[in-house]
């Protein structure tokens, strides 16, 4: 409703913004030597790429002539540029905080741009100051922001009153307090929504960012804190990224266990700190309470019982008890070697704060005390991956597989052959997928072996040898009446050999393209006998947000992934794929059953408007596994409602139901 209220106003001022722009073209400055003259030549030429380049030039020169930036704001808009153009605007508002004009278009871009905050209340400082017309578009525009979230408060707020247990009712009038301002009421809703549940960790960062606002910086810094040493990586990463570039001061470990009492590796962390700044007293006391709450805390128990006295201390290097100057745990980890904590456990902390020479000479030192412990082999071959030394990190890995603890090979193993496969010049991917459908009531089998030439890959470009298998258990065409393929949902029915190349855009972004032969197992088929020629290519991307992982993380996540393919042998026909999921991971099961419930939403399209083509299905699913499994296989069970887009030629209802459950597993040598 907000939006399309707004919109109305986001158009005309749109139509203004580009009104404008065109005056100015005619009335710009064209007098030689203007640090502008070259960027509105380029916009009376209509070179809208080559005005952005020329304003962005002039205003270089000229960092604080405002009608520079606005009209580099104005061409930016016409290219499509909003977030850019949004800056622009700010950058000539902060030059002429009264040009209404401006301020206006910020106000209206930051709206569009998602924004809402900002754009509120720039609408709010005009709606009673300006000419008649600012005013009346900025009241207009404020009560079509405002209302909304007055009224939802108003909700929101009997929904509390009603049900003040509901931690969600909570969570929803906070944010709408937040997003007018009400920051009192903000930071009440975030609190109380948090206590009442306290797994919901994200909560914390919310309720900092109130805070940080009400000016509360020294409480905000303690929440953050807490929540940057969370359990849930994603947590921990959005909180490391709010903290000061700094490593946090003891009162603000105190001020964080205040308010996250049960956090073991906070009070932990914080143990270890005062060890390292000569306060034995106060670590020991630490300690004690991380036992009382986790007695199976092996590693609080040991340096317990060594400050007790009632275990020799071990030899080699361990930390110097002298006191940090500035409270930095840097300082700590990399003083002289004299104390308490060891130089495994200082590696360990070096490693996971981000310190990799640091960890890579206490996990040295710590090999030299205990040759043979396959836990530092391990980290040492972690480290040294990171460090960029894969070679060095290959000879560790090796060393922890071989070890005697079972937990540490399987990991390293796993860790070298993934290593070792990335740096041969050749490398074999083979991946298979059994899959049921109750609509083509059918069992497939999507398959391919690829053999990938990695010692070319510096080019860009990767060359492969693929042999693909796609077949079904109907041993028949699925279309009636002998038509055409039916595309990659369904089967070929073939086996594919060829050759071909991709390469890689962006980590998630890839195109490839090879040319072939199938060779039919069906006598009907045109590529049986001899075989028929097969050329294809595309691009692929796949993206996952969240806790997509299911390595006992819990969570929300989403995943996106989309497909466009060009297949000869359909009639020479390209294909589009979408998929969009979201769904949650939970926490395993005992005995490590791992399960993700998921929300669906897949589409498919294809140039030559063919039946089989074109359809959108959703529906929910779940994807399990087991760590008695290897990693890379995941059982999938969905229920899919889909409708045809185009019905013509269809020989089924247009609407329809399928049950689909798949078997993924994949294995690279």
């Amino acid at each position: 409703m907000r939006n399309r209220l707004l919109l109305p106003l986001v158009g005309l001022y749109f139509w203004m913004a580009a009104s404008h722009l065109t005056a100015r073209q005619i009335a710009a400055p064209s007098q030689a030597g203007d640090p502008g003259d070259a960027a509105y030549s380029a916009l009376r030429a209509g070179n809208l790429d080559c005005a952005v380049a020329m304003f962005r030039s002039a205003i270089e020169t000229r960092p604080d002539a405002a009608h520079l930036r606005k009209d580099l704001a104005y061409t930016l808009l016409k290219t499509g540029e909003r977030d850019e153009a949004r800056d622009q605007f700010a950058e000539a508002l902060r030059i002429d905080a009264n040009d209404e004009q401006s301020s206006l278009e910020f106000g209206f871009l930051c709206f569009e741009t998602k924004r809402p905050v900002e754009a509120r209340r720039m609408f709010l400082r005009w709606k009673s100051s300006g000419s008649d017309r600012t005013r009346k578009t900025a009241a207009a525009a404020f009560e079509n922001i405002d209302r909304p979230l007055r009224e939802g408060i108003e909700r929101w707020q009997a929904a509390v009153t009603a049900a003040p247990e509901q931690w969600t009712a909570h969570e929803e009038l906070a944010r709408l307090a937040e997003e007018r301002d009400e920051l009192s009421l903000a930071g009440e809703q975030y609190s109380a929504a948090f206590q009442l549940h306290r797994d919901e960790r994200r909560l914390m960062i919310d309720l900092a960012r109130v805070w940080s606002q009400q000016g509360r910086t020294s409480e905000a810094t303690a929440l953050l804190l807490a929540a940057s040493r969370s359990l849930s990586s994603r947590i921990a990463e959005l909180a490391r990224e709010l903290l000061p570039a700094r490593y946090p001061y003891p009162y603000e470990f105190v001020e964080a266990l205040v308010i996250d009492p049960e956090n073991l590796d906070l009070r932990r962390e914080y143990a270890f700190l005062l060890l390292a700044m000569g306060k034995s007293g106060e670590a020991r006391q630490q300690f004690e309470i991380q036992l009382k709450k986790y007695p199976n805390d092996r590693i609080s128990a040991e340096q317990l019982r060594l400050l007790s006295g009632t275990a020799a201390p071990q030899s080699g290097t361990r930390l110097n008890a002298a006191p940090v100057r500035d409270g930095s745990a840097k300082a700590a980890l990399t003083a002289p070697v004299g104390s308490v904590a060891s130089a495994k456990e200082m590696g360990l902390k070096s490693y996971h704060r981000g310190y990799m020479p640091d960890a890579l000479r206490y996990l040295q030192a710590a090999w030299e005390e205990r040759p043979g412990d396959p836990e530092v082999a391990l980290q040492l071959g972690w480290t040294l991956n990171m460090l960029k030394r894969d070679d060095e990190a290959l000879r560790w890995f090796d060393r922890a597989r071989l070890g005697d603890v079972a937990a540490v090979a399987r990991e390293a193993d796993r860790a070298f052959r993934s290593l070792r496969s990335l740096r041969r010049a050749v490398r074999l991917t083979v991946w298979a997928m059994p899959m049921y459908s109750s609509r083509w009531e059918t069992t497939f089998l999507y398959s391919q072996a690829k053999l990938e030439f990695v010692h070319l890959k510096k080019s860009g470009i990767q060359p492969y040898i693929s042999l693909r298998w796609y077949g079904d258990t109907r041993m028949r065409e699925i279309l009636p009446g002998g038509g055409s393929a039916p595309g990659a949902m369904l089967s070929d029915s073939a086996v594919m050999l060829a050759a071909g190349v991709n390469r890689f855009i962006t980590p998630r972004l890839f195109v490839w393209a090879e040319a072939g032969r199938a060779f039919s197992y069906l006598s009907h088929n045109p590529a049986s006998g001899l075989g028929q020629a097969d050329y294809r290519g595309g691009v692929s991307y796949l993206r996952g947000w969240g806790a997509v992982a299911n390595n006992g993380e819990r969570g929300w996540f989403n995943e996106a992934g989309g497909d466009g393919v060009y297949v000869s042998r359909y009639n020479h026909d390209f294909l589009m794929y979408g998929q969009l999921r979201r769904g949650y991971t939970l926490s395993p099961i005992k005995g490590g059953f791992n399960l993700q419930p998921v929300w669906n939403l897949n589409w498919t399209a294809d140039a030559g408007r063919q039946w089989w083509g074109n359809f959108a299905e959703t529906g929910p699913g779940v994807r399990v596994r087991w760590d008695s499994l290897p990693p890379s296989v995941s059982v999938r069970v969905d229920v899919l409602r889909g409708t045809y887009l185009v019905n013509r030629d269809n020989p089924h209802r247009p609407n329809y139901w399928d049950l689909r459950a798949s078997l993924w597993y994949a294995i690279t040598r």
